[in-house]
Formats: structure tokens, sequence, C-alpha cells
């Protein structure tokens, strides 16, 4: 099967480090001025940097603007996290 056919598109465009533009985010759980976690069909999106600002947030749209330092963007497969004893005894 498949699994790229029923997921949503996923787009960024960072420019000059300092304005990103990413579509396909259906979740922004967390944020503060150094992350943001941001959620969409690709994985968990982690936006690190100093004096990030969501600019705009539409997630009808999945739309997210970020103004800032932007120092590094990092995926997480979107499994959920397993507990100490389950990792250890899995």
């Amino acid at each position: 099967m498949n699994d790229t056919v029923s997921k949503k598109q996923h787009t960024l465009s960072l420019q000059n480090r300092e304005k990103l533009d990413i579509t396909g985010v259906s979740d922004v759980p967390a944020f503060n001025s150094d992350e943001i976690t941001a959620r969409c069909d690709w994985g968990t999106l982690i936006i690190k940097g100093s004096n990030l600002h969501m600019e705009t947030l539409e997630l009808e749209s999945g739309v997210l603007k970020v103004s800032g330092r932007i120092v590094a963007l990092i995926y997480n497969e979107n499994s959920p996290q397993k507990g100490f004893f389950k990792r250890v005894f899995s």
C-alpha cells in the first residue's frame, strides 16, 4: 500500500534563515521564542532558533509562517513516544 497517496502536500520555503513558510501543517502543539513544534502528515517538524514568532497560523488551510533567527529544522516520525520500560523490553 502506498502511504503517500493519503498524505497532504507539505512544503517548506526558507528565506535567509529569517522567514519560513510551511504548508501541510495540521497542529502546533508547542511553541516559544526558541522552538516551535509543528505536526504534519509527513512527521513532526521542530523549528529551532531565537526570537521565533508565528506570523500566521491557519490550520484550516495548513499554513504556518514563522519569522526570527532559524538555526535548525528537524523532522521526527509521528509515532507515539514509548516509555522507558517499553523501549528497554521491546
